[in-house]
């Protein structure tokens, strides 16, 4: 992850939006983001109890777990042009096949980082939805590119942001595919 000026992926909604990787300029911002919004909102969150105001540690944990997550330097962001606000984020995690005996990345984090029974909740819900499929054995591949976390504050919601994060991160997949 750079430490600014982050890759400039592309300008959405007349200009008024830009897709740029995540910085370490930018990451405080980007996770304030999941607080707004995807701590709140997103339903996973909302059965672990992580949106209730009480449950500050397991949103303390959650971060942290993005903070490393962005250190991969696949994470994007959506900043308003006008403001140089963060307004939207996708947490992208690469996920490799671990080697035998050891523990793969969201179940090593849940077993050493995550404190709080509600966040070690929604990362379970996570390492058992992950489990279904082996998708690296699937495809034939060693590593994958998994879209986390991906967030929206409210007040720019129905922008279609998210759904272009997801069409840049579907991008920046192939170009880490081709090398």
């Amino acid at each position: 992850m750079r430490k600014e000026n982050g890759r400039l992926w592309g300008k959405l909604n007349d200009g008024k939006f830009e897709v740029r990787s995540v910085t370490q300029a930018d990451l405080e911002e980007a996770l304030d983001v999941l607080d707004s919004s995807f701590f709140l909102n997103e339903s996973v969150s909302i059965a672990c109890e992580i949106n209730l105001p009480e449950n500050n540690q397991a949103r303390l944990d959650l971060r942290e777990l993005c903070r490393i997550t962005a250190l991969d330097g696949i994470s994007l962001l959506v900043k308003d042009v006008e403001t140089g606000r963060v307004v939207s984020v996708s947490f992208n995690k690469l996920q490799f096949t671990p080697p035998p005996g050891e523990d793969h990345f969201f179940l090593k984090f849940r077993n050493e980082s995550a404190k709080s029974p509600q966040a070690r909740g929604l990362m379970d819900f996570m390492i058992e939805v992950d489990g279904r499929t082996d998708v690296c054995a699937m495809y034939n591949m060693d590593c994958f590119c998994e879209l986390m976390f991906l967030a929206t504050l409210p007040s720019h919601e129905r922008l279609g942001l998210g759904r272009s994060l997801s069409q840049f991160t579907i991008q920046l997949t192939q170009e880490l595919a081709d090398g």
